[in-house]
């Protein structure tokens, strides 16, 4: 086994350890809905995790280091399993739905190596702000204060997307991976994770209506990730159509990848004339490599989503309903210091719901 694909499993195994050791915590969170949150294990899960540590070193109680992670990780996986357990529910859940456990985890492995092998093929860290962030990670990877110090101007912290910084370092401080291949392998997972949460997502609201419908469990099935990450914006297809072979030809910049993404001109007074905006999709992010704040944000956005509809389909007044409150909480002040935009989508859902 190669130092590289050694690197991969090492990263991946750690990851899963630590969103496994939350489970229970969502399981309780997700009671209402089908599936109870299985497709949601990694992002929340590492968010779990990680979030206790984060919190003591803010606080200033002691220093971020990986012993702190896994040790908080495990005496709180531990508490928390041993009480589902006894319970008996949890058990009995993974047991019935082991199927269920077994497929996800195949498919998120079969999305994390297919999108590290589509990432092969340009796996350089260049260009745009992938630089910036890279050094954003290698400062997070040694960093034992809260936020981590700041590469370019001494003595000062990261204010940038300062909560993701530390949920993405664990696994790879855990497996003593270097930034510039923990960079990638963040990547793959946050694309298996977005894949494998909104297909999930979509597939609890089609099995939680009355009577399910196959066909219609399917379809969501299919359509939730495709809607994500597999389409944009018209711009691909309206230039396919109308110069196939040029499109095809053109390459990334001056075709249908960087051009799609900046479709929208504005004539803002004072600005001398009109100018592009930036509005990028997830299908662009992923193809293009970006560890930018929207992107990591994108799976607690998708849990948000999941929490409101469970929300909404519980039973009022239910130690359950309790349990996806603090979870939707936690998750709405995650995404506040990861990517601020997002946190107002995230109350106005679960207020709805």
């Amino acid at each position: 086994m190669g130092p590289e694909l050694l690197d991969a499993v090492t990263w991946y195994v750690a990851a899963g350890v630590l969103a496994w050791l939350m489970y229970p915590l969502i399981h309780r969170a997700f009671r209402s809905v089908p599936g109870r949150g299985l497709a949601l294990t990694r992002p929340l899960g590492l968010l779990l995790a990680t979030l206790p540590s984060w919190w003591l070193t803010a606080a200033g109680v002691m220093p971020y280091a990986t012993p702190l992670v896994i040790s908080v990780a495990l005496v709180i996986g531990a508490v928390i399993w041993t009480v589902e357990l006894r319970r008996g529910e949890l058990a009995d859940f993974l047991v019935t739905n082991r199927r269920m456990v077994l497929t996800i985890e195949i498919a998120t492995l079969a999305l994390f190596t297919g999108y590290l092998a589509f990432r092969g093929f340009n796996s350089a860290i260049a260009y745009t702000e992938k630089p910036m962030e890279s050094a954003f990670l290698a400062s997070a990877l040694r960093a034992t204060t809260m936020p981590p110090g700041a590469r370019c101007f001494a003595g000062s912290g990261i204010t940038y997307s300062p909560l993701e910084l530390f949920i993405v370092p664990p696994p790879p401080r855990l497996a003593s991976v270097p930034a510039s291949t923990a960079f990638n392998l963040s990547l793959a997972h946050l694309f298996a994770s977005s894949v494998i949460g909104i297909a999930g997502t979509a597939w609890s609201v089609a099995r939680a209506t009355r009577p399910p419908s196959r066909t219609t469990v399917i379809v969501s099935l299919l359509l939730g990730p495709l809607f994500l990450v597999g389409i944009g914006n018209l711009v691909t297809p309206m230039r396919l159509i109308r110069d196939p072979g040029g499109t095809l030809s053109a390459g990334w910049w001056q075709g249908v990848g960087w051009q799609a993404s900046r479709v929208i001109v504005d004539d803002i007074p004072g600005r001398g004339g009109p100018s592009q905006t930036i509005n990028e999709f997830p299908a662009f992010s992923f193809i293009l490599g970006d560890l930018h704040p929207h992107v990591l944000a994108l799976p607690l956005l998708i849990a948000i989503v999941a929490l409101a509809f469970t929300l909404f389909a519980g039973s009022p007044g239910t130690r359950g309903c309790l349990a996806t409150i603090a979870l939707a909480g936690i998750v709405s002040g995650a995404l506040y210091a990861t990517n601020a935009w997002d946190m107002p989508i995230a109350v106005i859902l679960i207020l709805g719901a």
